[in-house]
């Protein structure tokens, strides 16, 4: 991944912006996709100083897993009270319009900033990592193809020994095994198994309910392969759902396929959406 040409780019959207600098602070995960983006550091906890010259911190957990991970700019690490030292090394910086990222940045990372560094313009910024990420590169493609391929290979896998009897519960930690077994570095969001009743829920949780002959079973699956992920839904039946469900299965189907036709470059999602809706 070109880590350093992402950086050039949100540069040059900080002169667009008139920011001195801007700050992706991720504190146990709060914005470890944007910081990962930018620097490839995988640590629940780090920070990324975008001015004049980058600067990475982090705190003396993963000091030596950013001087593997974090290339091409300098690291420093965090002593004592994370925001105390992130306004002292703003102040000693000299910047004085300094961008946040307003989806990511937590009122009271936002406002202890201000209180330590008064001197300081914090600005609230939407997008200015994310918009960068929208458009992906030929290698960011092939690694979401692969988190889908995985997902789809193991969804195959269970849907090939689901039976009547199985807990909804027990179907999902199968799936979620393999998956590691098989190359995946986690789930990208806990595994949707529901049966029955429950498939009409679109975010249901796998309980205790054993899968019965005639039921329809939702899947809702996905996993995170190197920083990115895949995220599959299917529904299958065990034995014959009945006349309702193929009718339901049929109109669905249909929709989805208007769907994917009237996908194209330049079109809005909810134009898309609008196409299978309707």
């Amino acid at each position: 991944m070109d880590y350093a040409r992402r950086r050039e780019e949100l540069g040059q959207r900080l002169q667009d912006e008139g920011l001195d600098a801007f700050l992706i602070i991720s504190l146990e995960r709060s914005d470890q996709a944007n910081l990962r983006y930018l620097t490839g550091f995988t640590g629940s906890t780090g920070g990324l100083i975008m001015g004049e010259k980058p600067l990475f911190a982090t705190d003396s957990r993963y000091t030596e897993q950013a001087g593997k991970e974090v290339l091409g700019v300098p690291i420093e690490e965090v002593k004592g009270h994370w925001l105390s030292w992130l306004a002292e090394r703003l102040t000693a910086l000299g910047v004085r319009r300094v961008g946040l990222g307003a989806h990511r940045t937590s009122l009271h990372v936002y406002q202890e900033l201000g209180r330590l560094a008064p001197e300081i313009e914090f600005i609230p910024r939407i997008g200015m990592v994310e918009n960068l990420r929208r458009i992906k590169s030929d290698e960011e493609v092939a690694r979401i193809s692969d988190a889908a391929r995985l997902t789809d290979e193991g969804l195959r896998w269970i849907v090939g020994r689901l039976a009547p009897g199985q807990r909804e519960r027990e179907v999902a930690l199968d799936l979620e095994v393999w998956y590691r077994r098989n190359g995946a570095d986690g789930v990208a969001f806990e595994l949707i198994v529901a049966s029955g009743p429950g498939s009409a829920m679109p975010h249901y949780r796998p309980g205790e309910r054993r899968i019965a002959r005639g039921d329809v079973v939702l899947f809702d699956v996905g996993v995170r392969l190197d920083g990115y992920c895949s995220d599959l839904t299917r529904v299958v039946a065990v034995g014959d759902p009945g006349r309702e469900a193929r009718e339901a299965y049929r109109v669905v189907l249909e929709a989805n396929r208007a769907g994917l036709a009237a996908v194209r470059a330049g079109r809005a999602g909810k134009d898309v959406d609008r196409a299978a809706r309707d």
